[in-house]
C-alpha cells in the first residue's frame, strides 16, 4: 500500500476545501462574539463528539439518557472514558507535537479500557481475522498482513508529522483512511482512526474552536460511510466524501452562529425547552401527544409556548396544522 495514496485533486475537492476554510474564518470570529470557549454549547459539542463516535462503533445508547446535564449521574463508563480520550488529545497535542509509536500504542490502551479483550491492548496483531462491525453487510477487507503492520504505521505516523500535506482536512481524512486500511489492532480500529482524525485537527491547529463535531455527521450517514471506507482502490472517493462531510458540518455549525447575531444557542435554552428539544433530535418526529406524555410536568398551554419559541428560534419544525400536527428538527 503506497503512503500517502494517490488521488485527483478535482474540483470538488477545491469546492469543498473553499468551503471549509471560508466556514472555520467565519466561526472563529463569531465563536468570540458568543465566548464559545465557555459556552454550555462547546460542553455539548464535546460530548456529542464522545457519544456519536461510540455510536459508530455500533454502542445502544441513548442522547437523551446520557446527555451533557445527566452525564455525572448516570456514569457511563465508556463515554466518560471516551471524552477522556478526546481531553488527552486536546490537550496533549498543542501546535506541531509530533505523534509517536508510543503515543499511538497508547492511544488504543485508552480504547481498550473495560474491554474484555483488554490484553490487547496496544498491541499489534498477529494473525489477518478481525472483530468488524458491519454495517453494510459487506464488511471490511485487505487489511495489511500482520508482518508489514509496523512499517506501514511508521509511514501513517511520518505522515502525519510532516507538511507533506498542507490542506489539514485532506491530511486528517487521509489519515483515517490509510489507519483503516491497516487496521493494526485485533479490535477498536475504528474508533481509534477517527480520534487519529481528530488529533490532526488538533495538532495541525484547524479545531473549528474545537465546536465541529464530524462525529454526528457520519453516524447519519454511516452506511455510505463504511460502503466507501471499504474501497481500497480509490482513496479519492473517500477523500471527497469526508470533506463534503466536514464541509456540511462546518457550514451548519456556522449557520447557528451566524444566522442571528442574537439567536439563542441550544445549550443556552431554558431547562424544560432543552428537554423537548433534545427529545425531538432523539425521535425525529413526535406529536403533540407523544410530547405531553414526555412533559407531565408542564401544561399543554406551555408546552405549546415553547414549541413556538423552538420554531422562533428555528430549531424546530411542524408539519400541519391540525391535532395531527407533528414536530421535528430543523436541519
Amino acid at each position: 500500500m503506497k503512503i500517502p495514496p494517490e488521488y485527483n485533486f478535482n474540483s470538488n475537492i477545491v469546492s469543498s476545501l473553499q468551503k471549509i476554510e471560508a466556514n472555520r474564518q467565519i466561526i472563529a470570529i463569531f465563536a468570540k462574539k458568543h465566548a464559545l470557549e465557555k459556552s454550555k454549547f462547546l460542553q455539548n459539542a464535546v460530548f456529542k463528539r464522545a457519544f456519536y463516535t461510540l455510536c459508530l462503533e455500533g454502542e445502544k445508547i441513548s442522547y437523551i439518557k446520557y446527555s451533557l446535564e445527566n452525564l455525572a449521574s448516570v456514569q457511563n463508563t465508556k463515554i466518560w472514558n471516551a471524552l477522556n480520550i478526546y481531553k488527552w488529545i486536546k490537550d496533549g497535542f498543542v501546535y506541531k507535537k509530533k505523534l509517536t509509536l508510543g503515543d499511538l500504542l497508547y492511544l488504543h490502551k485508552l480504547v481498550m479500557q473495560g474491554s474484555v479483550r483488554v490484553k490487547e491492548a496496544g498491541v499489534f496483531r498477529k494473525v489477518q481475522e478481525l472483530s468488524i462491525i458491519d454495517f453494510t453487510k459487506e464488511g471490511v477487507y485487505a487489511f495489511t498482513p500482520p508482518g508489514e503492520i509496523e512499517a506501514h504505521i511508521d509511514k501513517l505516523i511520518s505522515f502525519i508529522n510532516s507538511d507533506l500535506e498542507i490542506f489539514i482536512p485532506i491530511k486528517a481524512s487521509l489519515a483515517l483512511y490509510i489507519f483503516m486500511r491497516i487496521s493494526p489492532f485485533l479490535e477498536g480500529n475504528g474508533l481509534v482512526g477517527r480520534l487519529l482524525f481528530f488529533l490532526v485537527f488538533t495538532r495541525d491547529n484547524y479545531l473549528f474552536e474545537n465546536a465541529l463535531v464530524v462525529e454526528e455527521y457520519l453516524y447519519r450517514v454511516k452506511e455510505e460511510y463504511f460502503h466507501i471506507l471499504n474501497d481500497e482502490k480509490d482513496a479519492g472517493r473517500f477523500l471527497e466524501f469526508m470533506l463534503n462531510i466536514i464541509s456540511k458540518a462546518s457550514s451548519q455549525l456556522r449557520l447557528i452562529l451566524t444566522e442571528k447575531a442574537e439567536r439563542v444557542l441550544p445549550d443556552e435554552l431554558l431547562p424544560r425547552r432543552k428537554k423537548i428539544l433534545d427529545y425531538i433530535l432523539e425521535k425525529g418526529t413526535v406529536s403533540l401527544s407523544e410530547l405531553k406524555e414526555n412533559n407531565t410536568e408542564v401544561s399543554g398551554r406551555m408546552l405549546r409556548y415553547d414549541l413556538a419559541n423552538l420554531m422562533e428560534n428555528k430549531f424546530i419544525l411542524k408539519r400541519g396544522n391540525t391535532r395531527a400536527a407533528v414536530y421535528s428538527a430543523r436541519e
